[in-house]
């Protein structure tokens, strides 16, 4: 059939049946105008109407104005008329277009289809899409707990002590706060009272002033020398006059107050908590009784100055219950 666009006036030949009963969206192929296009009417029937006159009979063989054509002449009612349409092809002139409700139509998927599961992986292998992500966040969590168990487990065995052989090894508990206290009846720098009396007025006189502050003991375990038992403080000159070479002496008691070992040193020396673990004996003795920090800390000491000091024991009896820590001597600087 020949559609003409309303637009440009082309004339176009669509083949028949293109165009439905309701009719059909068309573009023009030069134009691009869009325009809707009817169907045509229905052909006309070759049967006869029932009020046909029956003298009509057969239809005149050939019109008085019609003239015979030759043999080599086509009937002229045969002769199609000089084709007045554009060459292009139809489908390149004309896009036919649906509906919005045809499209719809067309396009909505259905309830269930086996290829909507088409691509679910049940292989159970690492792959792409969620069941790589699935497995990758599994293993990730598995991970994290292995590690938060070896974490946890490690600092029970550390802070618990509960290392193979451990038991076996571990020191003598040290005294509680209770048992390694200075004896009783006295105070850091004094002696016990049964010392007291045996004390002469002229010792008591030159070390009457000097006052210890701080004193602490504790437990350290050496590398090389084992257990040690440390007490340490600072000694205060409260004389109106210069004071050195203050000297002290410590003691261990057992729980009925006896003196189990005792150790007197001159103050000025200390070491640090990494020290008393790692040197040796000889090294910490000799650390300890340095002329050098004497003659640094412990000489000259005005008014009010004060001299660090720290005393070792080593291999310290196990019936340790008490200590206590007195001043034996300080002198006066030479021409003072």
């Amino acid at each position: 059939m020949i559609v003409t666009c309303p637009n440009c006036s082309s004339r176009f030949r669509l083949p028949d049946g293109t165009i439905g009963p309701d009719g059909v969206k068309l573009r023009c192929g030069k134009c691009k105008h869009v325009f809707h296009q009817a169907a045509s009417g229905p052909p006309p029937s070759d049967t006869r109407d029932f009020d046909y006159p029956d003298e009509a009979g057969e239809p005149a063989a050939r019109h008085a104005g019609f003239s015979e054509s030759g043999p080599g002449e086509a009937p002229a009612a045969a002769r199609t008329p000089p084709d007045q349409t554009s060459d292009q092809e139809p489908g390149s002139l004309f896009a036919s277009e649906t509906y919005e409700g045809e499209e719809d139509a067309a396009t909505s998927p259905t309830d269930f289809n086996l290829d909507d599961i088409s691509d679910i992986d049940i292989t159970g292998k690492a792959g792409t899409g969620a069941s790589a992500k699935d497995v990758k966040r599994r293993s990730l969590i598995v991970a994290l707990s292995l590690f938060g168990l070896v974490v946890v487990t490690l600092a029970a065995v550390f802070f618990l002590d509960l290392w193979p052989g451990a038991k076996e090894a571990q020191p003598p508990a040290p005294p509680s706060a209770e048992q390694a206290k200075p004896a009783d009846g006295t105070t850091p720098g004094e002696k016990p009272a049964g010392e007291k009396a045996a004390e002469k007025p002229d010792e008591s006189a030159k070390v009457k002033d000097i006052v210890l502050q701080n004193v602490r003991q504790y437990y350290v375990t050496n590398e090389k020398a084992g257990q040690l038992f440390v007490i340490e403080g600072k000694a205060v000159n409260n004389f109106k006059s210069q004071k050195e070479m203050i000297k002290l002496e410590a003691a261990l008691f057992d729980e009925k107050g006896a003196v189990l070992v005792s150790k007197d040193i001159l103050g000025g020396n200390t070491v640090s908590l990494f020290q008393l673990q790692v040197m040796t004996r000889q090294e910490l003795e000799s650390a300890l009784s340095s002329q050098v920090g004497v003659l640094t800390n412990n000489t000259n000491l005005a008014p009010g100055a004060e001299t660090p000091f720290m005393i070792v024991f080593f291999d310290p009896p196990e019936a340790v219950k008490e200590f206590g820590v007195k001043v034996v001597d300080a002198k006066d600087p030479p021409g003072k």
